[in-house]
């Protein structure tokens, strides 16, 4: 993923002093490229957008993602191939791997309780260099 530099920042501010039209329209463009890439990249997204057509679209015609479809559907979602669901519940689960990065590079934690109830959730480790 790339980060925001100043053509992105000179874009923003011509497109807001283009007015509301022009805002939409940049939103327009956005959400078109957001889903091509999902549609692309990830199973989950190609399979639950399918029906639609490419190109623009309003955001209210998206069918609704819920958590209980992602958690069943994990593996084919998540952007990082070798961040599976195993993987990541039996890392959790080790209580050797606490203070660990999983994969190297994720930092993974879970919530406590009940295992009905119980979470985990992760971030990219960011190196400073």
């Amino acid at each position: 993923m790339t980060g925001i530099g100043p053509a992105d920042a000179l874009d923003a501010w011509r497109t807001i002093r283009a007015g509301r039209r022009a805002i939409a329209a940049r939103q327009q463009r956005r959400l078109a490229d957001l889903l091509a890439h999902a549609r692309g990249a990830l199973r989950f997204c190609a399979e639950h957008y399918r029906g639609l057509p490419a190109g623009r679209l309003a955001l209210g015609v998206l069918p609704p993602v819920t958590k209980t479809a992602l958690m069943q559907r994990f593996d084919d979602w998540v952007v990082d191939p070798a961040f599976t669901r195993d993987a990541v519940e039996a890392f959790v689960a080790d209580p050797g791997t606490i203070g660990s990065d999983f994969l190297g590079r994720y930092v993974v934690f879970a919530t406590s309780g009940p295992p009905e109830f119980r979470r985990w959730s992760s971030r990219t480790r960011v190196r400073s260099r």
